[in-house]
This record gives C-alpha cells, structure tokens and sequence, in this order.
C-alpha cells in the first residue's frame, strides 16, 4: 500500500449556540464584538472559555486538536482551508451553531495506518455482520414446522 500523506490542521474556535434566550442574529453579534476584542488584543483562548458554548474544547481555550480533511463539517473545514496560521476568521454559522475560528498550524501526516486499521475493522465487521446473518437464518429455519397433509381426494 503507497503512503498516504494528507495535510493536518491545529485549529480552536469558539461556538455560539442559538437557543430560546439568543437569537441568530444576537449569536453573530456576539462572535463580531469577540473578534474585535481578539483583533485588539485579547487572548483567543480566555475569551474561548469563558464564552464558548462547546464545554469541551472550551475547558482547553478552544483548542481542537489536529484534523484531518473530512473530520469536520463542511462549513467549517471551507472557513479553516481559507485561514493562514495565526488568522482568525469573521463569524460563520454550521449546523452547530455561530463560530470564530483560528489556525495555529498545519503539518503533513503519513495517515496510512489509519487507512489500514479502517480497513482491518470494515473486514472484521463485515464478517461479524455475515455470520450474525448466517446464524440468525440457521435459527428461522430450525424454529420453522411444516407440517405435510394429504387430504382424501
């Protein structure tokens, strides 16, 4: 099997969910006021915790590890593919809710074991999911009765 080599990205952002009590519209007013804070100075990742509402990468400043392409939602890897490091993007909206993102590095990774364990576990699972058929099958047919009359004619 070649290697294959894809581009990884470091990224953080901080979500706005809308909800009952924040509008649309009020979500990406925030996100205008926290990247202008950003742009004048402030620190990405404290504004990320104490106003992200993705708890989980908010407890690490907004940080969202490295992606691959295709990990996340189209919306968001089109606005990171645009960013060059240390850039923070103008607010978007994905199915999530309102975003800013920033880019904190890019790397090459030689993704091809994952490639290889993916396959490994399609294998394995398609076995599984035979035999459970196989042996689902063998049980209709050993619970089945039939039962063979001739009738006077």
């Amino acid at each position: 099997m070649e290697e294959n080599i894809v581009e990884q990205t470091h990224a953080r952002h901080i979500l706005v969910k809308v909800n009952e009590l924040r509008t649309d519209k009020q979500a990406n007013e925030k996100l205008i006021q926290l990247k202008l804070r950003i742009d004048n100075g402030d620190d990405f990742g404290l504004l990320a915790k104490g106003n992200s509402d993705d708890a989980v990468s908010a407890i690490d400043n907004g940080d969202l590890g490295w992606s691959i392409p295709g990990e996340l939602v189209p919306e968001f890897q089109r606005v990171l593919d645009g960013l060059e490091i240390n850039e923070t993007s103008e607010p978007f909206k994905s199915r999530f809710g309102w975003h800013i993102t920033q880019v904190l590095g890019r790397q090459n990774h030689n993704n091809t074991e994952s490639i290889k364990r993916a396959r490994a576990r399609k294998v394995i699972g398609d076995r599984k999911l035979n035999e459970a058929l196989q042996n689902w099958n063998r049980g209709l047919l050993d619970e089945a009765y039939v039962e063979y009359r001739l009738d006077d004619i």
